[in-house]
C-alpha cells in the first residue's frame, strides 16, 4: 500500500532507474534504517547513501569490492565532474579533490582485499577529452601510496596489481555512467542527485517500520525521478 509519493515524473514510458529498499537492522553496524534490496549483504543507507546506491550502483549487483569500485567510477561521472566539491569549502582545486577522494577509495580497498586479486574488469575505452588523465594520475599517486606507506611484504604483489585492476573498474563505472545519463552534461546529473537527496531526506521517508519499503525511479532521459513510500502490511 502507497502511502507517502514524491514525483516529478511525466512520462513513465522511458527506460527506468527503479530500485527498492527494505526498512530492517543492519547487525553489522547495529543499526536500522533503509537496507537495498538489489545489493546482496549491503548495509543501511542514509540520505546520501540511498541516492549514491540507485545513481551510482549501476546494472547487476552482487556486493563484491568490484561492483564499489565501478560505483566510484559511475560517481566520477554523475558528481565530481558537475561540481560537486565546490559545494563545500576547500582550497583545493577540484581535481585535486577529485584524486585524493577516489584514489584514497581505491587504496583501501584495494589493501583490505589484499589477500586476494580483485577480477578484471572488461576491457573499455576512455576517450581523451573523457578523463583519461585522471586515471593515469590515480595509477601514479597509488603507486606513491604503495612506495611510501606500504611495509608488509605478504601482500606487496597482490596490492599492486589490484590498483591496475581497480582502474579497469573506475573506467567501467565511468563509462557505464555516461552511457545511463548521455542525455544530460554532468552538472545537471549532479543536480538531479542533490534534488533526490533532499527529497529522501523529508520526515515522510527518512523513517518507517519494519518491512516497510522505500522505492526510489529515475527517468535518466528526462532526469526526473519518483520516491514512493509503501507500507508493509503482515507479520515482519
Amino acid at each position: 500500500m502507497v502511502m507517502r509519493d514524491h514525483s516529478n515524473i511525466n512520462n513513465e514510458g522511458e527506460k527506468m532507474i527503479k530500485r527498492s529498499f527494505t526498512w530492517a537492522d543492519d547487525d553489522s553496524y547495529g543499526m536500522t534504517g533503509w537496507v537495498p534490496d538489489f545489493i546482496p549483504n549491503a548495509n543501511v543507507s542514509s540520505d546520501f547513501g540511498l541516492v549514491h546506491d540507485v545513481m551510482e550502483h549501476l546494472g547487476e549487483q552482487r556486493g563484491t569490492f568490484e561492483d564499489e569500485i565501478r560505483a566510484l567510477g559511475a560517481m566520477i561521472y554523475t558528481r565530481i565532474l558537475g561540481g560537486y566539491f565546490y559545494r563545500g569549502y576547500t582550497f583545493r582545486t577540484q581535481e585535486e579533490m577529485m584524486l585524493l577522494e577516489v584514489t584514497e577509495l581505491v587504496n583501501q580497498m584495494a589493501w583490505v582485499r589484499s589477500s586476494k586479486l580483485l577480477k578484471e574488469a572488461p576491457p573499455t575505452k576512455v576517450y581523451n577529452e573523457d578523463l583519461s588523465w585522471l586515471f593515469s594520475e590515480i595509477k601514479a599517486m597509488s603507486r606513491k601510496h604503495f612506495k611510501d606507506e606500504i611495509a608488509e611484504a605478504i601482500t606487496l604483489s597482490n596490492y599492486k596489481e589490484n590498483i591496475l585492476r581497480a582502474i579497469g573498474w573506475l573506467r567501467l563505472g565511468f563509462v557505464q555512467a555516461r552511457s545511463r545519463y548521455y542525455h544530460a552534461n554532468p552538472y545537471e546529473v549532479e543536480g538531479l542527485f542533490q534534488e533526490i537527496k533532499t527529497a529522501v531526506n523529508k520526515p515522510n521517508f527518512k523513517h518507517g517500520e519494519y518491512g516497510d519499503k522505500l522505492v526510489i525511479s529515475i527517468n535518466p532521459k528526462q532526469l526526473r525521478f519518483n520516491v514512493k513510500y509503501q507500507e508493509f502490511r503482515g507479520e515482519y
